[in-house]
């Protein structure tokens, strides 16, 4: 009987430490899916001209809380000898980071430059299916296809992710009350052009929406005089800027009221970002001038 009870103690101890661990352990497998999964239909292609300079933009909302967490920038183009600008992934808030890979020479001057005016980029770590993704090394962008130029550089690599099917890219969701890993799975078609299969986040232990409350909107929109820009709340650190589709910023203001009007009768007709940068993150809307 004492026997039993000793034996009865160590299966319980023992099932602690694995209940334990894997309450810590949390991870995500790639191309699995997780429990907030979205399937991209039809598959989103960025830059379906790698040849010509443009700027197209996919948003991910890894947590489905109509907010969107992740951005995806084309900018594509090629001069003699290498890829000047091409896919680039960056977190709109601070709860998504990426898995970090390794780092690759871009001809883009450098401050001290390397040889040949190069900058070393980060870029992100290529996960096939199968592979677990969860703690380790998290940045908070990084290049999928290379901006790459030959010749010596230290640290340089070239084209991991060039020419590449079904692969993906591991996200960190990580808040006050969760840590979750995901993954996006992509396409790499040319140094400057992207498919975007689809993306699953794993599953929460906890509430992972705790800034749910903090969505903005801007209307009308199309626009052809004046927008209106409306938050939940203002504080010391609500910026407004809008910004064109090559990145150049027209408008940068503070935020003191939970609307505000803004005056764009002086842009041209085209596409523009309402950037809104707070405490909480940066939130960005798309806008039609007409």
């Amino acid at each position: 009987m004492k026997n039993l009870k000793i034996a009865k103690l160590i299966i319980s101890m023992f099932l602690i430490i694995i209940v334990t661990n894997d309450i810590k352990s949390q991870y995500s497998i790639a191309g699995i899916k997780g429990s907030i999964f979205v399937d991209i239909t039809p598959d989103t292609l960025l830059n379906p001209y790698p040849l010509s300079f443009s700027h197209e933009i996919f948003y991910v909302d890894i947590n489905q809380d109509n907010i969107d967490d992740i951005k995806i920038d084309e900018f594509g183009g090629v001069s003699p000898g290498s890829s000047n600008l091409s896919v680039y992934i960056s977190s709109l808030n601070s709860f998504t980071s990426f898995s970090f890979g390794s780092r690759d020479s871009t001809f883009i001057p450098a401050n001290p430059p390397c040889p040949d005016q190069y900058s070393v980029r980060t870029i992100l770590k290529v996960y096939n299916y199968g592979d677990t993704i969860n703690d380790g090394i998290y940045v908070d962008g990084g290049f999928l296809t290379y901006n790459h130029r030959s010749g010596p550089c230290p640290d340089a690599t070239s084209y991991q992710w060039l020419n590449k099917s079904n692969v993906c890219f591991g996200v960190k969701y990580q808040t006050s009350t969760d840590t979750l890993f995901g993954w996006v799975k992509v396409d790499v078609i040319s140094q400057s052009a992207i498919t975007i299969k689809e993306y699953s986040l794993g599953s929460p232990s906890k509430n992972i929406n705790p800034n749910n409350s903090y969505i903005i909107s801007v209307y009308p929109n199309p626009a052809k005089n004046t927008i209106i820009v409306s938050i939940p709340f203002v504080s010391n650190e609500s910026t407004l800027i809008i910004y064109n589709i090559v990145g150049q910023e027209l408008l940068k203001q503070q935020i003191t009221d939970i609307k505000t009007r803004i005056d764009i009768s002086n842009l041209t007709s085209g596409i523009y970002f309402v950037r809104v940068k707070t405490e909480n993150g940066m939130r960005e809307k798309k806008i039609i001038k007409v």
